[in-house]
């Protein structure tokens, strides 16, 4: 999951605790303009993965997606092929 920590009505973090606290091993990366590094520590703290300024090169935020997926799909013994689907049952 992608998580902004400016958020209109909850903050990022307040929502990245109580996603970690439902679903812990979800991955979430924080996108942000905030680069203080007490907010950093913060994400990283309450369990997310990456911590991305929005300047951040697109080619490193969706290679760092595709490592989470494979990460998913790893931990829950899924095997995926093609385009993502799961393979078709034997026959």
């Amino acid at each position: 999951m992608l998580l902004d920590i400016n958020l209109p009505l909850i903050g990022g973090l307040e929502v990245l605790a109580k996603l970690k606290a439902a679903h812990p091993k979800m991955p979430v990366i924080v996108i942000s303009v905030v680069s203080k590094p007490e907010t950093l520590v913060q994400a990283h703290e309450l369990g997310a993965d990456a911590y991305v300024l929005k300047h951040y090169p697109i080619a490193r935020v969706l290679q760092m997606l595709s490592e989470a997926f494979d990460n998913i799909a790893e931990n829950s013994g899924c095997e995926t092929v093609g385009n993502g689907e799961k393979p078709a049952a034997p026959v």
